[in-house]
């Protein structure tokens, strides 16, 4: 069983997204804490590839499960456009009610 297909079965789309926009501040401010307190700076790089490495796993494991569109994008439609975000942009925190189908990402 590949890896993207088991985090799909152990997390909901809404909690995989919520991981992707949470890791990169997470894994900062371990790294930052861990070199003030060992006074090693390569700690902060470690710490900050990991985190960049588990946000883009979940965030490509993170799709609607009907239409396949990310939680954390718009919708194409011109009332994302006026809603200020420009045509396929990323948001600043995932839906829990996929914009293009309806469906509900937060259950599992």
């Amino acid at each position: 069983m590949s890896p993207i297909r088991l985090l799909r079965q152990s997390f909901t789309p809404y909690e995989l997204a919520c991981i992707a926009t949470l890791a990169p501040y997470v894994g900062f401010a371990i790294g930052a804490l861990l070199s003030a307190t060992t006074h090693h700076s390569s700690a902060l790089w470690v710490m900050l590839v990991l985190a960049g490495t588990v946000a883009a796993f979940c965030l490509f494991a993170s799709t609607c499960p009907e239409c396949g569109k990310s939680p954390l994008r718009f919708y194409l439609t011109a009332a994302g456009e006026r809603r200020g975000g420009e045509p396929m942009g990323g948001r600043a925190w995932p839906e829990r009610e996929c914009s293009h189908r309806r469906t509900r990402l937060d259950e599992a």
